[in-house]
């Protein structure tokens, strides 16, 4: 807690000084109230097992922000949270130094959350937490710039689930371009996390990272990401060392008045000496799909999806996973809509730990204007997963309803 506040309490100091009275901050209000709910029904035993965590909650957020367009911009973002289960809080600040009130050269941003369960909650296998992040960066000379992350996770009573680390990571980058233009970025980045309760799978890290992106906010669009890295881990008898990747592609080609869209992604795992638990992994998922790009109604996507897993023999975890989806966005004045379903089948290699199972995915995000001040916001999800072994049937669902006001 003394961290957020302290953050808190010099960004809102700072921002007085840079900014005096004639930039000023101009403050938003929200308070909301709702409800939300996971449900997760599982096979235990000869039972199926149904588990709900749900919560009804009072929010109150202020957001702070430096008026206009000014060389040294400010944000702050308090939250503070009162629900049946727990107490939650959120502080957030950050800075940005535009010399020339335009482009970004410095910035840094910060964030801390707590969560306290109540005597009485039913989260009674849960431990009290906090997280803390901080982000910067600094533009050099010439196309070069630094980025820094640090993060830490702190819980009242580790388990091993729930364990507390501090990680970090710092990287030196070449860019050219910007996010509004065809923008190339490469990075050598250095890290390492920790682990108070168990050092032994402390690790040190060492890679790279590369972003693509031809900046066309309209028409035919290319994105490219790739991250990759060395892990080695303080006692390898413990966890292996490894290399790893990260990795998406993403285009749309313009035509007339649709888009063909391709995304892929990737994930790379490889292990110095495989084992039952840690053994190598190539996983890759593709999404085509046909969408309309017209911008004064509907937009309709449909497609079809597929994702494949390929580990060694160790884990028995391969698989083949298709199917078709489809999704609509509406953006209207008293209305927004986003929601999607996916319908699919998924196919191990060998139905020893899992077996084969029909799925489908729903997603829907909606918030309704009731006023100019006034609205009411929905998510909602849910994803069963019918086996062809019955006894593996399982489901995950999720469900949040919040009335929001500002002022």
């Amino acid at each position: 807690m003394k961290t957020g506040l302290i953050i808190l309490i010099i960004f809102c100091s700072v921002s007085s000084v840079f900014g005096g009275d004639a930039t000023g901050f101009a403050w938003n209000r929200i308070i909301s109230a709702g409800y939300d709910s996971y449900t997760q029904t599982y096979p235990l035993a000869d039972t199926d097992t149904t588990e709900t965590i749900s919560e009804n909650e009072f929010k109150i957020t202020l957001l702070g922000k430096t008026k206009g367009r000014q060389r040294h911009n400010f944000r702050v973002k308090p939250v503070f949270t009162v629900g049946t289960e727990t107490y939650r809080t959120e502080l957030e600040a950050g800075w940005r130094f535009k010399p020339d009130s335009t482009k970004t050269v410095s910035r840094i941003h910060c964030r801390w959350t707590g969560t306290k369960y109540r005597e009485d909650s039913s989260y009674n296998l849960s431990s009290d937490y906090s997280n803390f992040e901080f982000k910067g960066y600094q533009k050099l000379v010439k196309d070069f710039q630094l980025r820094g992350n640090y993060r830490r996770a702190d819980y009242a009573n580790s388990s091993t689930l729930e364990q507390s680390y501090a990680d970090f990571d710092a990287g030196l980058y070449v860019q050219k371009g910007d996010i509004l233009e065809s923008m190339k970025r490469f990075g050598v980045i250095v890290g390492g996390r920790s682990y108070p309760d168990s050092s032994e799978v402390n690790r040190t890290t060492l890679g790279w990272e590369t972003v693509y992106d031809n900046g066309a906010l309209f028409g035919s669009t290319v994105r490219f990401y790739s991250r990759g890295e060395r892990r080695w881990i303080s006692n390898s008898n413990i966890k292996p060392s490894s290399w790893n990747s990260w990795n998406s592609f993403e285009t749309a080609l313009l035509v007339d008045e649709y888009k063909v869209c391709l995304e892929l992604d990737n994930d790379i795992w490889i292990y110095d000496e495989e084992t039952s638990v840690w053994n190598n992994q190539f996983r890759t998922g593709t999404d085509l799909y046909l969408k309309n790009s017209r911008f004064d109604g509907p937009q309709f996507r449909a497609g079809i999806a597929s994702e494949f897993l390929v580990t060694s023999e160790l884990s028995q975890e391969s698989y083949k996973q298709s199917g078709a989806k489809a999704g609509v966005d509406y953006f209207g004045d008293k209305l927004t809509v986003s929601g999607s379903l996916e319908i699919g089948r998924r196919v191990y290699e060998v139905e020893d730990l899992y077996s084969d199972f029909n799925y489908y995915e729903i997603w829907i995000m909606s918030t309704l204007y009731l006023s100019q001040n006034l609205s009411l916001d929905v998510m909602t999800n849910y994803i069963p997963e019918n086996h062809s072994n019955e006894i593996d049937d399982q489901s995950l669902g999720f469900g949040s309803f919040q009335l929001v006001y500002h002022f």
